[in-house]
Formats: structure tokens, C-alpha cells, sequence
């Protein structure tokens, strides 16, 4: 908020903001039931939800403690889920809303390095994709847009590191690849060379300015080709399932 501990956020969003309208900033925390309600009960009818928040990790998924893993979840899957539970009431009275869920081509492949993570990734994209089935009646949309690698030195400075790394020990040569990833991230912010994440903001706006929307949006990135095929051939087999079973109704917009 405006005092909180993200004040300087906060002003640096309003003093950005453009266009017509205003845009009032408010403090969320998605790990907390109070505050979602919270930040929900203020903002009013709320249009459209954009599940982005997240903690990103790297390391072995061994040297992770279960703690830390359940600390991952709680923000990157159980976050998204008890926003998109506090909206969906008054998006089904009023019959349409859209809840967009930012996850990860890392939702659909993995990288030795950012298991966990990953695994919420996939548990995030699992939760959208049924939830765009089960609105189908509804008029509320469920979507999902996956970005390549953005980084940035805010996320590199937030990334969360493996407390138990004594358990590394037997994994040869690929007990370095953490390193050795963020190293390559580090790299690509300080040569200028990182993609800019202004380029999945602006996909976001076009998806909420669209009235058809796809299941899954790929932001362009040298592995989205890849993925394309992965969710082409996974669309193909949900759609066989469907037919299968007489829920081809479901089969909406991708």
C-alpha cells in the first residue's frame, strides 16, 4: 500500500500508470485468507484476476527442505488458488469474468536445476486447465499464458536457494547446473541481453482486450516452437478423453 512495506512500489505503479481512469494500488498477500478477503472486499467488482505472484527457486530438488518446498507452494499454487476461490463468487453472479494465470513454458517442460519450482508450475497449469472446463457454464474464463525465461535482477535478488545443499553430494557434474543456470541469468541482465518483461505485460493486454481467447498463450521465446507441440499434441488427447466420455460441451475456445 501507500505506508506499508511496498510503498515505494506502490508510487512507483501510480506515477507510471497512463491512460484514462485511475489506479489505486492495494497490499495483498496470497499466502493469507484475511488478506485476500481483504484486498477482494476493496477493490470491488473485480473484471479480471491475474494469478502472477510467485517465488522462484533453483537448486537440486533434493537439497530442498520440505519446508521450503511447502514455502513455494504456498505462494506459487495455493497463492493462486485462494485469490481465484475469493473472486470466482461474484464473477459466476454477475455470469463473466476472466482469471488469467501467468505460469511458465517450465509448466509444460523442466530443467534439471528448477524442480520444484517447476512442479508448481505444472500444478498451477493442472488447476487453470480444469477450471477452464468446469466454468464452462458459467460465462467466467479460465486461461493460461506461459512465458519464457524474463529475468531481472528484482527476481534474481528473490531467488530462493536450497537450505540443505550437503545433500548435493553423489550428483556429479550436475550438482554445478544450479549455479551454472543462474550464473547464465545473472549474465544476461548485466549484458542487457534478458527479454523484456514489458513483452508479456503487453500479451496480457491483448488476451483481456480479446473477446476469444485461447486455453494457452506462448509469449515467442527460442523453446515456445517446442512447446507449441507439447500442448497441440496434450490439447489433442484432452479432447479424445472428452469425446470419450460425452463431455465434448466443455471443449470451449481452445
Amino acid at each position: 500500500d501507500r505506508h506499508g512495506r511496498n510503498a515505494a512500489a506502490a508510487d512507483e505503479l501510480i506515477a507510471r500508470a497512463e491512460g484514462p481512469g485511475t489506479l489505486e494500488v492495494l497490499d495483498l498477500d496470497v499466502t493469507s485468507d484475511a488478506s485476500v478477503a481483504a484486498a477482494v472486499a476493496a477493490a470491488g467488482e473485480i473484471d479480471v484476476l491475474i494469478n502472477n505472484a510467485g517465488i522462484a527457486a533453483a537448486g537440486l530438488i533434493e537439497t530442498f527442505t520440505i519446508a521450503q518446498a511447502e514455502q513455494i507452494f504456498a505462494v506459487n499454487f495455493f497463492g493462486t488458488l485462494r485469490v481465484t476461490r475469493a473472486v470466482l463468487p461474484q464473477m459466476k453472479r454477475r455470469g463473466h469474468g476472466l482469471l488469467l494465470h501467468v505460469t511458465s513454458e517450465l509448466a509444460r517442460i523442466v530443467l534439471p536445476g528448477l524442480g520444484i519450482y517447476a512442479a508448481s508450475k505444472f500444478a498451477i497449469d493442472a488447476l487453470s486447465e480444469c477450471l477452464h472446463y468446469e466454468l464452462a457454464a458459467t460465462g467466467v474464463q479460465s486461461i493460461v499464458i506461459e512465458p519464457g525465461t524474463y529475468p531481472t535482477t528484482g527476481i534474481l535478488a528473490k531467488l530462493l536457494a536450497p537450505a540443505d545443499t550437503a545433500r548435493s553430494e553423489g550428483y556429479g557434474p550436475v550438482a554445478a547446473l544450479p549455479q551454472q543456470l543462474g550464473a547464465g541469468l545473472q549474465a544476461m541482465v548485466e549484458s542487457g541481453m534478458a527479454p523484456d518483461p514489458a513483452e508479456v505485460a503487453a500479451a496480457i493486454v491483448a488476451l483481456v482486450e480479446r473477446n476469444e481467447r485461447p486455453l494457452r498463450t506462448l509469449v515467442p521465446s527460442p523453446d515456445s516452437d517446442n512447446v507449441a507441440a507439447i500442448n497441440s499434441a496434450a490439447a489433442a488427447a484432452q479432447a479424445a478423453m472428452f469425446h470419450r466420455l460425452g463431455m465434448s460441451n466443455l471443449l470451449r475456445g481452445g
